[in-house]
């Protein structure tokens, strides 16, 4: 049995992408409605400083001018100039430029290569990282450039190293959003939300920004605490100073903590005001509740909203279709964007395994995954589930040795006999293999998860095939019965795949 599907709560946590990103996917701009902007910001006087003195301190008042206006066509050759400089300016204001040069175009996404970044081989050198690193020698008080290499370490699991530049850039910029929303992110993913709760309530003035008060509120929901900025997020969404972009993750952090309070009708008509221009992460927030909540708009396809990156919400819409490859393709490019998450790493791993047959794909991915998440124990039941299904037996008890329960995953005790079940059955001991099977089942009972009882129940039945006093027919209609009350998209696509296997072996019988 693998690590099924992910069923922890969603909270709108803010996104982690390098600062160039973050920027052309309009995250950093004021966030001011487009018709008030044309009156607040003449570009005259900050254009007529540039035309005297071109050197990249005017050119970076003019961009970011340009920026909060959105008038780029105003600061075009101010960004050509930046560019054109290449390593001799900050980072920072190089990605600002860019912003300016590509308009609103989404940047394209790098794709993570999983084989290289194996556990059981040591990753190649990184170009970006050194690179990094050498611009930080130039420009040693750059907060941003200090949040990017935070990231370059993340992703490649070096924890320690990227805790360090998130501090030293917290230091520098305890008040800049990117920075702020990057920490908060970095110390959710080392399972600190109390510290990134902290991070952004004690960041001066966050309660005036919709962007900080969104990841006050959806952090404080991870950690557990109350949110202290609710009541200011729903007077700045009143306030009409933003445009419903800018407000669409408050919106969403706001709905889902109506929806946690049973205040359903609340809740969805924020959720109805943040799909009115959504970014990826609003858009997954809105696709995860509706499987709760009716009468959310996401009756429209993801392709329909036309934003950048909404490689989440297609994966679980492709799953609530069973088009089972077209949600690990999404999947797997919602890791190439996010790579230091678990989530995805876990939902593609199971697809490919579970769902697919693609043992050594699902293998890759689950050490993928534990480069940068090294305790979660569902990429060891992953393995152990990939090595017991092609008879190494040996590296899938080694996995099962590393599986250990945690707050939270309750279910790895269950799926962990379970597996040794599986094991037993493919080693001709199916006495024992019911054992550890029956013992997961009553796990799963124990802390009434319907899921994981299913789940077990599901790969029980489907070893019990062709065995001498096959139990798959009763174990399939105990199956059925638990699923009624189970909540797994996958659960009537295996239910339905093990009927059919039945099936097809009684005929032959």
């Amino acid at each position: 049995m693998p690590a099924f599907l992910e069923r922890r709560a969603r909270n709108v946590i803010p996104r982690w992408r390098d600062f160039r990103s973050t920027v052309q996917l309009g995250e950093l701009d004021a966030g001011s409605p487009p018709k008030k902007l044309e009156l607040a910001h003449d570009l005259s006087s900050v254009t007529a400083d540039w035309q005297r003195n071109k050197t990249t301190s005017f050119a970076g008042d003019l961009i970011s001018a340009a920026l909060v206006s959105q008038n780029f066509s105003a600061a075009r050759e101010a960004a050509e100039f930046v560019i054109s400089l290449a390593e001799g300016v900050s980072p920072a204001l190089h990605a600002l430029a860019s912003r300016v040069l590509e308009g609103n175009l989404s940047p394209p996404i790098t794709s993570i290569d999983l084989i290289n970044l194996r556990t059981d081989e040591a990753p190649p050198p990184s170009p970006e990282i050194a690179s990094t690193r050498k611009r930080l020698i130039e420009h040693p008080s750059d907060a941003i450039l200090w949040i990017d290499l935070a990231y370059l370490y993340a992703v490649r699991g070096l924890t320690d190293k990227s805790e360090r530049a998130v501090r030293i850039a917290l230091n520098l910029a305890p008040t800049n959003r990117f920075v702020v929303r990057s920490a908060a992110r970095f110390f959710i993913h080392k399972n600190r939300v109390d510290i990134a709760h902290d991070i952004i309530r004690k960041s001066p003035g966050y309660k005036n920004d919709p962007w900080l008060v969104a990841a006050e509120i959806a952090v404080a929901l991870s950690a557990d605490r109350m949110p202290r900025s609710a009541r200011e997020g729903i007077d700045l969404i009143k306030s009409d100073n933003f445009s419903i972009h800018h407000l669409s993750e408050l919106n969403s952090a706001i709905g889902t903590l109506e929806f946690r309070a049973g205040s359903s009708g609340k809740a969805k008509r924020l959720f109805r005001q943040s799909l009115l221009a959504p970014n990826d992460n609003s858009l997954a927030q809105a696709k995860w509740v509706s499987r709760e909540i009716t009468g959310i708009p996401v009756d429209e396809t993801v392709d329909s909203f036309q934003i950048a990156r909404p490689f989440e919400a297609a994966a679980y819409e492709a799953c609530e279709k069973t088009d089972w490859k077209t949600a690990l393709r999404s999947t797997l490019q919602w890791l190439s964007d996010q790579p230091f998450s678990s989530r995805p790493a876990r939902l593609a791993a199971y697809l490919a395994c579970n769902i697919l047959g693609d043992f050594k794909q699902s293998e890759e991915i689950a050490k993928f995954g534990l480069v940068t998440n090294p305790t979660d124990p569902g990429f060891h039941i992953n393995l152990a589930f990939c090595y017991a299904s092609t008879g190494r037996v040996e590296e899938a008890m080694s996995e099962l040795s590393l599986s250990k329960s945690c707050e939270g995953e309750e279910w790895v005790d269950a799926a962990i006999d379970a597996n040794y079940g599986l094991l037993a059955f493919r080693e001709g001991a199916p006495e024992l293999a019911r054992k550890f099977y029956a013992q997961a089942v009553a796990k799963a009972d124990l802390i009434q998860d319907k899921n994981t009882k299913t789940s077990a129940l599901i790969h029980w039945a489907a070893e019990e095939i062709g065995v001498r006093d096959s139990m798959a027919e009763r174990l399939l209609m105990e199956a059925q019965e638990a699923s009624k009350n189970s909540s797994g998209f996958d659960i009537p696509f295996l239910l339905d795949r093990l009927t059919k296997r039945i099936t097809e072996g009684a005929k032959q019988g």
